[in-house]
């Protein structure tokens, strides 16, 4: 029906609503693909964040501002620590300069997993249908395992847990 109305209607708001409803309903799924993002590494060349997504891995949108995503971050850090070797993080920072992604970096040298910075850029909260940080996406490369993925505190662990246990059967 959404498809119908955001293709064929004669109203021009009606396409619109139905498209976005479309989009809403289907983008970021279990099993779905992680939209291309065009971000900026540390040393400000543009790089499409898909190719830093290995296997297992656990992407996570944030800002050096946030007071909460420092809690969570201060969580997730501590299941890097634990987990690093079985799943890979990837951080987005939404901070509106890189001076300050920078100084984030340098307050948090334990969280030494590759950042971007995506600007304080609504585009991307939109693409990844989020509508405030953190966000915790769970990925095997660039296809969505889980999103979004629960924060450190409260139920992330087990799913890392899991993980690791996995590739050690795998192991032998």
């Amino acid at each position: 029906i959404l498809e119908r109305l955001s293709t064929a209607s004669t109203h021009p708001e009606d396409r619109l609503i139905a498209a976005n409803m479309r989009w809403d309903l289907t983008a970021m799924r279990v099993g779905g693909t992680l939209p291309q993002l065009v971000l900026r590494d540390l040393q400000g060349a543009q790089v499409r964040i898909d190719t830093s997504l290995h296997d297992a891995t656990c992407l996570v949108i944030t800002a050096s501002w946030c007071t909460y995503c420092e809690q969570e971050l201060v969580a997730l850090e501590t299941l890097y620590k634990e987990f690093g070797a079985y799943v890979h993080m990837v951080g987005i920072s939404l901070d509106k300069s890189t001076k300050d992604l920078d100084a984030y970096m340098k307050a948090h040298p334990g969280r030494d997993w590759p950042w971007y910075f995506g600007r304080d850029d609504p585009t991307i909260m939109d693409l990844l249908r989020i509508r405030t940080v953190p966000a915790f996406f769970l990925l095997n490369g660039n296809t969505i395992a889980q999103a979004p993925a629960p924060p450190p505190s409260n139920g992330m662990a087990a799913i890392f847990h899991r993980i690791k246990a996995q590739a050690d059967e795998l192991n032998g």
